[in-house]
């Protein structure tokens, strides 16, 4: 199969530079309206954080569960292991009472 050529003619460098001229642009608009409203930056930014805690909190919980449910029901046949892990479960179930 013969090799392509792939080297680039003036008129698609200066096609390419018009192109990142006017993605530079766009760039510097959207900077330019933030410089301009810093309440628009912090309210999207507030979102961002308290999406990314949710999503870290959710995450962790449900990770955690999944650990501790695994655990108890394959290290419950343990002896040692079996009561502590039984022992945590139901202090787990009676605080989730509780609440």
């Amino acid at each position: 199969m013969p090799k392509k050529d792939r080297t680039l003619t003036e008129k698609d460098l200066k096609s390419l530079e018009k192109k990142f001229e006017k993605l530079r642009d766009k760039e510097m608009e959207f900077y330019m309206e933030y410089l301009k409203s810093p309440w628009k930056l912090f309210s999207r930014s507030f979102l961002v954080g308290t999406a990314k805690g949710l999503g870290f909190f959710l995450g962790s919980a449900i990770i955690i569960t999944i650990i501790s449910y695994i655990l108890s029901h394959v290290l419950s046949n343990i002896p040692e292991a079996g009561d502590f892990f039984q022992n945590l479960s139901s202090w787990l179930e009676h605080t989730a009472q509780e609440r």
